[in-house]
């Protein structure tokens, strides 16, 4: 297997379920130094150095063949189970002092959230601010568990009048700046785009390919519209916490675990990439649990 490596000769492999990532084209473009897996059960055409993948099997990669390898909100999309799994495969293809980084929702962030904004309502009472405040601390916990819709509970509040912008960028970050900034444009693919996903060139087979593709999911999703939820994998099945995500970690075999903040890490040259850094402020992309662990 031909795998990519950047520009100081690394190999690593990043894994991802949302585009959010590749907030803009350069973070694209960075992208194409990377060996890029997505996770997903839906056959999308095959790209150069793209892997699809449900993350339920074994990896299409060789033993120790990545010097790195970054997870970017994959892993609530999993069960506990289906986690672990995922993070030993990630570790047997690691090379030996090898770093794996995972980005999730922190199940304490958001918990002591929900009990402080509880908390405010009990002793000050409500007014339109504080509905909305503790409405979203508790959709943030519950919402994507549970829904049945694309977009669920957390897309009907959002429609509404009384949206604490404010909040919303404390709690998501930059993930919901659609909302925060009608005019907010994001750099995403689309079946119309005459390159591969990294933004290189792509024969004209591959471009009908994805245009089918794109015709025959949306004929699915009109016929069966709750479909959307499955086939994004966009409901949470897991949540952690410091505490629990670190034993996973352990269990899959790794050592020297250690949190990190959305713009530190011990992978090689991550300030090249520093996906997890907003574009627009000293922030993260998205409040998460930031965790490393060493093969």
């Amino acid at each position: 297997m031909s795998l990519i490596k950047n520009p100081f000769g690394k190999s690593n492999l990043l894994v991802w379920r949302t585009e959010s990532i590749f907030f803009n084209e350069e973070r694209r473009k960075l992208a194409g130094e990377w060996n890029l897996l997505r996770f997903t059960a839906l056959p999308y055409p095959k790209e150069p150095h793209l892997t699809n993948s449900s993350l339920k099997g074994k990896l299409p990669y060789p033993d120790h063949c990545f010097d790195s390898v970054y997870s970017f909100h994959v892993f609530e999309h999993l069960s506990y189970e289906e986690g672990i799994h995922a993070l030993r495969e990630l570790h047997r293809v690691l090379k030996p002092g090898g770093i794996c980084r995972i980005s999730t929702p922190d199940l304490e962030f958001f918990a002591r959230e929900y009990v402080q904004q509880l908390d405010v309502l009990d002793q000050e009472g409500t007014d339109a601010r504080q509905d909305f405040r503790y409405e979203w601390s508790c959709l943030n916990v519950i919402d994507q568990a549970v829904r049945k819709k694309s977009g669920g509970r957390m897309a009907e509040v959002l429609r509404a009048n009384n949206v604490d912008k404010t909040y919303l960028k404390y709690l998501n970050g930059d993930s919901l700046n659609f909302v925060v900034d009608p005019n907010h444009k994001q750099s995403m693919d689309s079946p119309r785009r005459p390159t591969y996903f990294d933004g290189s060139p792509a024969p004209l087979v591959f471009r009908m390919q994805k245009l089918v593709w794109a015709v025959v999911r949306r004929v699915l999703l009109r016929l069966s519209p709750g479909l959307d939820v499955e086939i994004q994998n966009e409901r949470n099945r897991w949540l952690y916490d410091r505490i629990s995500l670190a034993k996973v970690f352990k269990a899959a075999g790794f050592s020297e675990i250690a949190i990190q903040e959305y713009n530190t890490s011990q992978i090689e040259d991550w300030e090249r990439y520093d996906y997890d850094s907003s574009l627009f402020g000293k922030y993260p992309l998205e409040p998460s649990l930031f965790m490393e662990g060493k093969k």
